[in-house]
Parts: C-alpha cells; sequence; structure tokens
C-alpha cells in the first residue's frame, strides 16, 4: 500500500483539530468537530489513523480511537491503561493496535522556605 495522506495537529479557527494532509497535493482539511482534542499517534491503514487522548481522570492511562479519515468517524474507542503512575504523553501505535510506545513522567517537587534559621544553633 502506498501512504496517501499525513496527518499533524494544526490550528484552525481557535481550534488544534488533527488536520490530514494530501501528499498528492490539495488543500488540507481538519478532522470532524468529534476530534478536537485527539492527537494523531499512527495509521491503522491507508485510511485509517490511530489518535490518542489523555484521560483526565487518570493521567497514566489514555483513550485509543481507531478513526475513519475519509468518512471522518470514530470506528473503535477504548482506553488504555500504560500500568505506570505517571503522565503519558508521546504515543505511536503500529497499524494494528497491539502495541504502544509512549513516554512516561513523574513529576514531584517541592521548595520549602524557612526563615529565621540564620541565627539558631
Amino acid at each position: 500500500s502506498r501512504a496517501r495522506w499525513a496527518a499533524a495537529r494544526m490550528t484552525a479557527g481557535g481550534t488544534v483539530p488533527p488536520t490530514i494532509f494530501p501528499l498528492s497535493g490539495g488543500k488540507p482539511f481538519p478532522l470532524s468537530d468529534q476530534a478536537l482534542g485527539l492527537v494523531p499517534a499512527g495509521w491503522a491503514s491507508d485510511d485509517e489513523l490511530w489518535l490518542t487522548k489523555a484521560d483526565r481522570a487518570d493521567p497514566a492511562s489514555f483513550e485509543l480511537i481507531r478513526y475513519d479519515v475519509r468518512r471522518q468517524l470514530a470506528l473503535e474507542k477504548r482506553t488504555v491503561a500504560s500500568g505506570g503512575i505517571g503522565s503519558v504523553s508521546s504515543i505511536h501505535v503500529t497499524p494494528d493496535g497491539k502495541n504502544v510506545v509512549l513516554h512516561q513522567e513523574r513529576v514531584t517537587g517541592h521548595l520549602f522556605v524557612i526563615r529565621g534559621l540564620g541565627g539558631a544553633r
């Protein structure tokens, strides 16, 4: 099979939908409003794109959607738990949807300022 499109997020009218870019030329087109907030994560086939969305309730999980580009329709949705305790980002999915490569990050930090210790012994 030969690739027909590339996908990326692109600002359009104040929103950032996934946008499809025809490789043979032509005008890029944003995916439907139901794809707002989703991020391209790989192609399932020539006409189907994997999209992801962070799970707000559980930052270590994400939603995985197989999306038909031609019909502008979600074909499959599932929630994937990373098994970790950090936030998930930079998700890439194999065409069959069985393997996922992702970046998981856990950031913790505290800054305590204690005043008045200079003269204490």
